[in-house]
């Protein structure tokens, strides 16, 4: 470690931008209490490891998180762990008095887009934390990639048995075309 200002402020972990020496700075977490639980659970093997460094008047942001989420699959609703891996990198500068002002009418380059502005010198690490899980956490969550779901007339988990119910019982939602094809002939 290189130095260390980090501190917390009940839950909330800050550094001071005044505090990151030009060498820079290492700041490893690994408890996730300061992650609001009803969001989605996160299982307790959860690791960050954060380096501060200054680069050309910012302050570069680059990490690793090691986090296990615990999920509801999206097709049969088992629980299941989902392990990731996720790399970041973040620019961080303070922003200058004129410069909030100029960012109302301002329209971002690319250059800007992964740059975050300070309104004070101090980095909120458990947001960056917290946004970077966010981000990983996956839009369609499966407890497999072959998952077959519930059946949507008898609620079996068809992962672990068969359908108890008929195919045609009418339960098709085509069930009515079919019978008109009947009738046609």
């Amino acid at each position: 470690y290189i130095g260390f200002s980090l501190w917390a402020e009940g839950a909330v972990l800050k550094v001071q931008v005044a505090d990151i020496p030009e060498e820079g700075l290492r700041v490893d977490v690994d408890d996730c209490s300061w992650f609001p639980e009803r969001e989605f659970t996160l299982r307790d093997d959860f690791r960050a490891s954060i380096r501060f460094s200054h680069l050309d008047g910012r302050i570069m942001i680059s990490g690793s998180i090691s986090v296990t989420f615990v999920l509801g699959c999206d097709r049969c609703l088992a629980e299941f762990e989902f392990p990731e891996k996720i790399d970041f990198q973040l620019a961080v500068e303070p922003e200058k008095e004129d410069q909030a002002l100029a960012l109302a009418d301002h329209e971002i380059d690319r250059n800007e887009m992964d740059v975050i502005f300070l309104t004070e010198p101090v980095i909120d690490v458990d947001d960056i934390l917290y946004q970077q899980v966010v981000l990983a956490v996956p839009q369609k969550s499966l407890c497999r990639s072959n998952c077959r779901g519930v059946c949507g007339n008898c609620g079996a988990d068809l992962n672990r048995e068969e359908c108890r119910c008929r195919m045609d019982d009418g339960g098709s939602p085509f069930s009515v075309l079919e019978q008109l094809l009947k009738e046609k002939k």
